[in-house]
């Protein structure tokens, strides 16, 4: 797990010892430790990075070296959840919870990056499509905000040769139609029912590891 935010680490590392401990007691006398969910937890690492931080400039935050301090420079799957939402679209459309609770940072990406507000809202999902292609992951996925961002996404995603699939999930993709409609974008399949949720992109490989409900 990869995030900027100190605070954010620290409780992503309570919240994996609380996980552990609480499965720890529900399985005693019941599973073997190695039990696989017991093993990922176990597994699980968090580390400092800065997603927008260039690569090639040597920082200590970027993200090639938060990886090379994982120890991992190669990873099949890809999932995240980054600040979407556009500085006019907070002051005008995010309800006051989320405002006066939420820290700002996981929600705005930062200003400075780019020119219109619309391009700000998106300013972490092309960095993060060059990470993928720099981790050689094999599934991706991104949370949206919204139908609208779903398709500028999903045609960033088209753009990239790797991947053999690009679908973008509604809020409950477990529920299909009859049949799967289709975006403007030469046919990109938007699965389920609900407002745009999230881009799903997945390489020749990683369609092997894609389970679906018929």
């Amino acid at each position: 797990g990869v995030d900027i935010s100190e605070s954010t680490l620290a409780l992503s590392r309570h919240n994996q010892r609380k996980l552990l401990h609480n499965l720890e007691a529900v399985t005693t006398g019941k599973l073997d430790t190695s039990d696989a969910r017991l093993k990922s937890i176990k597994a699980t690492r968090f580390t400092r990075g800065d997603i927008l931080e260039d690569c090639a400039n040597g920082s200590h935050n970027s993200i090639s070296e938060s990886l090379n301090r994982s120890g991992r420079l190669k990873w099949d799957i890809l999932v995240s959840n980054p600040p979407y939402i556009s500085p006019r679209s907070f002051d005008r459309t995010i309800s006051r919870s989320v405002r006066n609770h939420e820290p700002k940072l996981a929600l705005v990406p930062p200003a400075g990056y780019s020119d219109s507000d619309e391009e700000q809202g998106d300013l972490f999902y092309p960095r993060l499509l060059e990470i993928a292609e720099m981790i050689d992951a094999n599934i991706l996925l991104f949370e949206v905000a919204d139908m609208d961002q779903a398709r500028r996404v999903a045609k960033m995603a088209r753009q990239y040769q790797r991947w053999k699939g690009v679908e973008i999930w509604r809020d409950e993709p477990q529920i299909h139609h009859n049949h799967i409609e289709s975006t403007s974008l030469s046919g990109v399949p938007v699965i389920g029912q609900g407002n745009g949720r999230a881009v799903f992109c997945y390489t020749r490989t990683g369609s092997d590891w894609v389970c679906r409900i018929p």
